[in-house]
């Protein structure tokens, strides 16, 4: 993995650029699986499949447009590179992380407290949800303890 961490970090960026869009195309179809099933589904969940399906393909063609633009114009690609690459822009992207995972913890608590008032499924629900964050959290972070 450290490898192609290394690869990923050597490639020139319009290469990272045109590798994102082919990651951002798997949207397209994706967002048209959900929106066929949003047709054939029970009418209870067809309109959050009809959302989700026409959301992923609004944005996977909105993305993919960006992008063939944004490869298209060197002054504009090289700005984004080097705005990508500032390390202040890397070190608020880390802190954003980090305090929006606090803040989801808090949310989380919270929601545990005052959810079995109303429905004790949904406190059990946040519950999982908070201990498959902190095992996400305690796995990553031995990988990258071990890795580092």
């Amino acid at each position: 993995m450290l490898k192609k961490w290394e690869q990923w970090k050597s490639m020139p960026y319009p290469d990272k650029v045109r590798w994102r869009m082919k990651l951002t195309s798997l949207m397209i179809p994706a967002g048209l699986l959900l929106l066929c099933l949003s047709v054939s589904s029970l009418h209870n969940v067809s309109s959050l499949y009809g959302g989700m399906g026409g959301g992923l393909f609004g944005c996977g063609i909105v993305k993919l447009w960006q992008k063939r633009r944004l490869l298209r114009d060197p002054e504009r690609l090289h700005q984004l590179e080097v705005m990508e690459q500032d390390e202040r822009n890397i070190y608020i992207a880390q802190k954003s992380w980090a305090y929006s995972s606090y803040l989801l913890f808090t949310v989380l608590y919270i929601g545990m407290l005052v959810a079995p008032f109303f429905n004790e499924t949904i406190a059990l629900t946040l519950a999982a949800v908070m201990l498959v964050h902190v095992a996400l959290m305690l796995i990553v972070y031995q990988y990258l303890h071990k890795v580092y």
